[in-house]
């Protein structure tokens, strides 16, 4: 089966994968490094439904890292 797509599967890959996407909040034309494989040039898309979720898809060249990461949001609470 080898060659398998990378994917983001562990908690140290997915808090990595959060830590760039700090960054790029931060500057969204910084150099940005895949988690997986550790080359720059990851590209984060925000694909959140706030104030539902945080989404965001990743995706690197080099590795061919592509997955993403749903975090969701505590539900808005109406005033009664």
């Amino acid at each position: 089966m080898g060659n398998a797509t990378p994917k983001l599967d562990t908690q140290a890959l997915v808090q990595a994968a959060l830590m760039q996407v700090r960054h790029w909040q931060a500057d969204q034309n910084s150099a940005l490094t895949c988690p997986v494989c550790g080359a720059s040039g990851l590209q984060i898309v925000d694909r959140s439904a706030r104030p539902f979720a945080d989404w965001y898809a990743f995706s690197c060249e080099a590795c061919g890292l592509d997955d993403h990461i749903h975090i969701p949001l505590p539900t808005p609470r109406t005033p009664m």
